[in-house]
């Protein structure tokens, strides 16, 4: 029942968001299929939601799904993995490229929120051991990145925060609209043995430009993150003071932030970080398309923020 708390094997309540899913069972070693998609549509009523292309293959415990398209709502997923159940534990190695994502229809379905609307591009390289998923993340190493162009927040209150004193108290900028005009959006992190730290987490709209630093444990699922508003217009009182994120997946916290470094295990994040990143997006803001693109562009050839918050 939906109300009965879920339990983990040790049969305590359990306070993570992760199910721990079983991959490994005696009928995947054991199976022998191979399976070839020409064109297979999955459809409701005349209208198409997805159309799927590959190839699937399961031999002595060791399944191949690639090289894998589909096309979901218009957006173009190209993935291929190996999972391979001969081992004990489990391998999986897996990439991942999807276009055009509509990641506010995702956070409707999930019933996280109806206020959010945009698209976003995803790439993942992954790889770990498990027999079941939460063993399986807390051994995986890789990357994710993602970029996002425009879309809409509702509500003013990340410009409330990032925002100064005249932009608040300006009846007329208040009086156009109740939603946020999101730029641009990008992150991307670096995954090593379980642990997920990003080196490049940014957000901007029309008025304000917002970085962070977050760090997450996959075998905890303790989260801690630092995040600095940045308000495109000068202003004798700026409001926009960084927050700390805490606790967990589960029941996360957000207060200011009374340090400027803080910790998760032998990992420390602070504030200088996404200051350099403010800094480091500067002008792209006002020549480029995509700017948060064109930063992550910058940030792979080689330019690196410093302390100081230069490159």
């Amino acid at each position: 029942p939906a109300a009965t708390p879920r339990a983990d094997r040790g049969g305590v309540d359990d306070a993570r968001v992760i199910p721990d899913l079983p991959l490994v069972g005696e009928g995947l070693r054991r199976a022998s299929i191979e399976v070839t998609l020409d064109h297979l549509e999955l459809a409701d009523a005349k209208t198409v939601l997805a159309s799927l292309t590959g190839q699937l293959r399961v031999v002595d415990g060791r399944l191949t799904v690639g090289p894998f398209r589909s096309d979901v709502a218009g957006a173009p997923i190209e993935a291929r993995l190996v999972f391979d159940a001969s081992h004990d534990p489990a391998t999986l190695d897996a990439e991942i490229d999807a276009r055009s994502i509509d990641y506010g229809a995702l956070l409707r379905a999930t019933g996280v929120t109806d206020g959010v609307q945009g698209q976003l591009d995803l790439r993942a390289r992954l790889a770990g051991a498990g027999n079941s998923l939460r063993p399986l993340l807390q051994t995986v190493s890789g990357s994710v990145e993602m970029v996002g162009g425009e879309g809409r927040l509702r509500g003013k209150l990340l410009e409330l925060w990032g925002g100064n004193l005249m932009q608040i108290l300006n009846p007329e900028d208040w009086s156009k609209g109740g939603d946020t005009e999101l730029r641009c959006l990008v992150g991307r992190f670096q995954v090593r043995d379980g642990s997920a730290r990003s080196d490049m987490l940014l957000l901007d709209t029309r008025k304000t430009t917002v970085a962070g630093e977050l760090l997450l444990d996959l075998k905890t699922e303790a989260i801690h993150g630092i995040f600095k508003p940045q308000p495109k217009q000068a202003s004798l009182v700026n409001l926009g003071e960084p927050l700390q994120l805490g606790g967990t997946l589960k029941t996360p916290t957000v207060r200011p932030a009374d340090r400027a470094i803080v910790t998760l295990g032998k990992l420390a994040i602070g504030v200088a970080q996404p200051a350099a990143l403010i800094v480091m997006f500067g002008d792209l803001g006002a020549r480029e398309k995509n700017p948060c693109a064109a930063l992550l562009a910058q940030h792979a050839a080689g330019a690196q923020p410093d302390a100081g918050g230069r490159e």
